[in-house]
């Protein structure tokens, strides 16, 4: 009986939040609604794949590579892209609401958005992401979503040379 106690007490206890530190997805959740995120310092106790508005009270839904094509910019629309991931992230006011290695920050500032579409304030809402550096994209995309300027492949005047089209591939200078 005493065992029953204790195994109820431990499960009613404590439950992980998002954004606790892990090193597997049990330490998240023993039903399997949670995942441990172990590419973040420390683990990072979340739910991968989420929808606007689905994750417990203290998160929120941030996607993260929200581009249709990277070298064509951003969607605006509401939708994303196919490489895109979301998960539930911390809510935050100020980076001592994060653990260490953590940072409250705006999710732009991690190339990635707000997907929740009932906060009051998603201009200035944060959220505890890993601190790191992002490399900023490139200004101008490099001409993928555009025409080209680049010189044709194929070159446009015939010249003679080696492996050129003078009947025996010698070139000029064969014996």
């Amino acid at each position: 009986m005493r065992l029953v106690l204790a195994a109820v007490a431990l499960l009613s206890g404590c439950k992980p939040q998002i954004g606790d530190a892990c090193t597997s997805a049990v330490e998240c959740s023993t039903l399997g609604d949670r995942l441990c995120d172990i590419t973040q310092p420390d683990g990072y106790c979340t739910q991968f794949g989420c929808q606007p508005d689905g994750c417990p009270t203290e998160a929120a839904c941030i996607v993260f590579r929200s581009t249709i094509d990277p070298s064509c910019g951003t969607v605006l629309d509401g939708k994303y892209g196919r490489f895109s991931q979301s998960f539930c992230m911390l809510a935050c006011v100020e980076s001592a609401d994060c653990r260490a290695g953590y940072e409250c920050a705006l999710p732009t500032t991690h190339d990635a958005r707000l997907l929740d579409v009932k906060r009051t304030d998603p201009a200035t809402f944060k959220v505890c992401l890993a601190v790191a550096t992002v490399v900023p994209s490139p200004a101008e995309p490099p001409g993928i979503c555009s025409p080209s300027t680049a010189p044709p492949l194929i070159p446009t005047t015939a010249s003679a040379g080696a492996g050129g089209m003078d009947g025996g591939g010698m070139g000029t200078g064969g014996n």
